[in-house]
């Protein structure tokens, strides 16, 4: 199991810390913020497109060798960015990294319940969960302080590593990565199968609809927080950086001590809990006198991100059949990410006519609005009693 932590971080670090060393090159070389965006678009907006077509192949497919064979050839494609001239070259090679890449998660949604018993399956998950965290705080800072110093082609091939090292290490993962197989049909068929199921399970059909409430309005923190540290408390970029390690502090400690709590509590409860607390937090930070206060506040909303995100995985891993967990978890991850990417778009206009602090207010609010479907899945839940058996593995 640790290697697959390790691999999962390695993988998800190479993602982020690509998208940043591509961030920096591409403004390197053309000094447009437009060219940024386009680069940025292609490499983490373009994600949302290709998640449920993702999520069929995951499922058909044996996911050892699935997900080794993404790794390997994100890999090459990063090697490949080496010998790119034009900037359209990058662009291009960043929307077909993100196409690839879209199969891997969908497919390691599913291999945790047929690798662990199920008794240290939240743990397990957790364990995942904060290791990728870790690599996605750590990766992108290094990644741009060496596309900064020494140029695009160390910086690339640094993540081109951290793919091949990632498929090398999940060829050493004893254990079994599925279950049952149950016979193919036609893509559509399948993508329908899909969305019956996510729609279909009350739970997490709610706890896809509360994190889409709830990022609608939350990747605009992500423009107001630069404004926030430097204009409202003046801070600058050290202070900046200081939090953004606090909500990546809080991720990793969050998703900690949810795999822990979810061996007492219901998951679903978690999940209510933590976006609730991630949208409190939130709205605090637009009245917050003090940057400490404002920074703490940061660390408890990442800690309260932190078990929502490890609570749903749970529930995916509970709820929806193994055999059809890559096409749920590869739909919801579209239309939320799709949201998400949107919301940072709205940032940039949200600041002028509602100021920073306006933007985290809003960003809460919508956040607090976001937890009422899940709430009313845990009462109802509550109501009927207990829950039934976790979904079957094949």
């Amino acid at each position: 199991m640790r290697r697959l932590v390790t691999a999962t971080a390695l993988a998800s670090g190479g993602v982020e810390a690509g998208a940043v060393a591509l961030a920096v090159i591409t403004y390197h070389r053309t000094h447009s913020t437009t060219w940024v965006s386009a680069v940025l678009v292609a490499s983490l907006g373009l994600a949302a497109l290709f998640g449920p077509l993702g999520g069929v192949v995951a499922d058909r497919r044996p996911r050892r060798r699935l997900m080794i064979t993404v790794a390997v050839l994100e890999g090459a494609i990063y090697l490949g960015m080496i010998a790119a001239t034009h900037t359209w070259q990058l662009v291009v090679l960043a929307a077909v990294a993100a196409a690839v890449y879209a199969p891997f998660e969908a497919a390691l949604a599913g291999v945790m319940p047929n690798l662990v018993p199920d008794s240290e399956l939240n743990r397990a998950t957790a364990a995942l969960a904060a290791g990728a965290q870790t690599a996605v705080l750590a990766a992108p800072v290094l990644a741009g302080l060496l596309a900064e110093a020494a140029g695009g082609g160390p910086a690339f091939a640094a993540v081109a590593v951290c793919f091949l090292v990632a498929a090398v290490v999940i060829g050493t993962v004893k254990g079994r990565f599925e279950g049952e197989r149950h016979e193919r049909s036609t893509v559509a068929h399948e993508l329908r199968a899909g969305l019956r199921a996510l729609w279909g399970q009350p739970v997490i059909a709610a706890t896809t609809v509360s994190a889409t409430i709830a990022v609608a309005f939350a990747g605009a923190t992500l423009v107001a927080q630069v404004a926030l540290a430097e204009q409202v408390f003046h801070r600058g970029g050290f202070g900046y950086g200081l939090m953004t390690s606090g909500v990546g502090a809080g991720l990793i400690l969050g998703s900690a001590v949810a795999g822990i709590l979810s061996e007492r509590r219901p998951p679903l409860q978690l999940f209510v809990l933590g976006m609730g607390s991630f949208g409190i937090c939130l709205g605090l930070v637009s009245i917050a006198p003090l940057f400490i206060v404002a920074l703490g506040l940061l660390v408890v909303a990442g800690f309260g991100n932190g078990m929502t995100n490890t609570t749903e995985m749970l529930l995916y891993q509970r709820l929806i059949p193994n055999h059809l967990i890559g096409r749920v978890r590869g739909a919801a991850l579209s239309l939320i990410r799709a949201t998400y990417a949107t919301s940072i778009v709205l940032g940039g206009v949200l600041i002028k006519p509602v100021g920073t602090r306006g933007v985290y207010a809003i960003a809460g609010a919508a956040t607090l609005l976001g937890t009422l479907p899940a709430l009313w899945a845990y009462l109802s839940q509550r109501a009927r009693g207990p829950a039934g058996p976790p979904a079957p593995s094949g």
